[in-house]
């Protein structure tokens, strides 16, 4: 996934603790656009990783399971 320098910059803002409002007051970005652009960005990070760790515990519980039969 490829992020616009400006979607850089509102997600390196983002990652340091600063708000959404303090985002757009600071890069002069509307609210709505910073709200819209850490949504994406971070909801589809903690996405990835939640679903990471499901295919992960279903392949142990497979292997456990396997493991049983055999």
């Amino acid at each position: 996934m490829s992020c616009t320098p400006q979607e850089n910059r509102i997600m390196d803002l983002w990652d340091s603790g600063l708000s959404i409002s303090q985002i757009a007051e600071q890069t002069g970005i509307g609210r709505h656009k910073v709200e819209n652009t850490v949504s994406y960005y971070h909801g589809r990070a903690e996405q990835r990783l939640q679903e990471a760790s499901i295919r992960a515990g279903s392949a142990a519980l497979l292997a456990a399971i396997q493991q049983v039969r055999a």
